[in-house]
């Protein structure tokens, strides 16, 4: 079954995709709609997830000064190539409109370098912000601010202004132990092996973090080099059909059980048991194991 896909993004493809059948160069992609705030286009599946890690990767490069504040949401929806497109195009405009709340993310530390900080949370994500003008020597003091929920204590802060009652402090001068208020960017994806499937695009099931497509292609890519695609069909069955009859009433049974499947599959490595009992290797599983198959 031949699939396609639709790219939901803020950042337009550019040179992205490019291919050579001998005869000559071409890009394999139909640009649906472009604005300031919005892009669509359909590309082929199969490289739906570089093309979605090139995006990521010119957004945090240009926008690492606001990212805090000024998110980017990706959303790819699968089908195949039967599929009626308006069922497509109303799936990527419910992935687009679904409502992303703001979140309060607590600062595990702060690495400052000559021209950047990298800021590393309690979740895991680490951000690189750019702290020089475009010239690459004068200092930005006027972009890189966060919003300061609650403050470790102790500061005195240099480059800080407030809004109403709401602190907003220089990258610079974040510790550890502060809590920054964040609009976080989104992953997301779908297959629609039926029209009606669109209802469910935007659902908080499909929804990752941005910072996790990196290892959600990297883990995917892993699995499928060291385990065979029949084992791995009896791993998520068996996973699965664990969780739904006690794992539920019972996580931590069910997290030492899901340890030794992972070990016995030699994939422990790769995957943890919070990864299991959170749903991501299920998902992970859904995209390369049943989608990109």
């Amino acid at each position: 079954m031949t699939k396609d896909v639709l790219i939901n993004s803020r950042l337009s493809i550019g040179g992205g995709l490019d291919y050579n059948d001998g005869l000559g160069g071409y890009r394999p992609h139909i640009t649906l709609v472009t604005s300031p705030d919005h892009f669509i286009a359909l590309i082929p599946a199969c490289d739906a997830v570089t093309l979605a890690q090139k995006i990521q990767r010119e957004y945090e490069k240009q926008f690492s000064k606001v990212r805090n504040r000024l998110p980017l949401h990706l959303g790819l929806v699968y089908f195949p190539r039967k599929m009626p497109l308006f069922a497509v195009l109303d799936a990527g405009r419910r992935m687009s409109g679904a409502e992303q709340a703001t979140e309060v993310w607590r600062i595990r530390k702060r690495d400052t370098l000559p021209d950047h900080s990298v800021v590393c949370f309690d979740n895991g994500a680490a951000w690189k912000v750019n702290t020089k003008m475009g010239d690459g020597r004068t200092d930005d003091d006027w972009y890189p601010y966060w919003r300061v929920t609650r403050a470790a204590g102790g500061q005195v802060w240099q480059k800080h202004f407030q809004i109403g009652n709401e602190d907003w402090v220089h990258v610079s001068e974040l510790q550890t132990g502060d809590k920054v208020t964040v609009h976080p960017s989104h992953f997301s994806f779908i297959f629609l092996d039926a029209s009606t499937r669109r209802f469910e695009a935007g659902n908080a099931r499909y929804t990752w973090l941005l910072d996790d497509l990196p290892w959600l292609d990297q883990t995917g890519q892993a699995i499928l080099d060291q385990v065979a695609a029949t084992q791995l069909h009896a791993v998520e069955g068996l996973l699965k059909t664990r969780w739904e009859s006690w794992g539920k009433k019972d996580g931590e049974t069910f997290g030492r059980f899901a340890t030794a499947v992972l070990r016995n599959t030699r994939i422990d490595n790769l995957v943890t048991p919070d990864d299991v009992i959170s749903g991501r290797f299920f998902r992970l599983l859904e995209l390369y194991l049943h989608i990109l198959r």
